[in-house]
């Protein structure tokens, strides 16, 4: 299986380190195509100490633990928007956004996309967006939400939400996507 990971500038770099050393470890994902933001690059710093700005294939692989010279990881440059993730025709099972940044989640939800993350979603793959340390509004953290972006009459995009991992967790359906 092949998805598309990104990483955005809201705060909880660590859920993004994390969701790649497990889909890494899957054993089912067999590439995943990396779009990280500029302001991912200086979160990732300061809440990690990991220096994205200077990170390739083999720093990544590295960073996730798997070894040097693996191939799983593909990394993209947010302007390239002629990179494969950016195809509807080119095959993956999905997107992953992670953290997403209220930013990009409204450029994607209007349909005003600048890069490559927004370009990647645009092509009418599912994706999840988050985890986001942003409160709802009884207090409690946001956690993830699934989403997906159809395309409406006339092409325009329409983003979804479901009910979010805390909401649905513990009633067997929240993790069979």
């Amino acid at each position: 299986m092949e998805l598309t990971v990104a990483i955005t500038g809201a705060s909880g770099a660590i859920y993004a380190h994390r969701t790649l050393i497990h889909l890494a470890a899957s054993g089912v994902v067999e590439r995943i195509n990396l779009i990280v933001s500029d302001s991912a690059k200086t979160v990732a710093m300061v809440e990690l100490g990991f220096d994205l700005r200077s990170a390739d294939e083999q720093k990544l692989n590295e960073w996730i633990g798997l070894p040097a010279e693996a191939k799983i990881i593909r990394w993209h440059r947010l302007d390239n928007m002629a990179a494969t993730p950016s195809s509807g025709s080119h095959p993956q099972a999905g997107m992953l956004i992670v953290p997403c940044s209220m930013g990009t989640l409204g450029a994607i939800a209007s349909g005003a996309g600048t890069n490559l993350i927004h370009r990647a979603n645009s092509s009418g793959k599912s994706f999840e967006a988050g985890p986001s340390r942003r409160a709802d509004s009884a207090g409690k953290p946001g956690l993830l939400s699934s989403a997906t972006n159809d395309r409406g009459p006339g092409g325009s995009s329409s983003v979804s939400h479901s009910r979010s991992v805390r909401d649905s967790a513990f009633d067997g359906h929240a993790m069979e996507r």
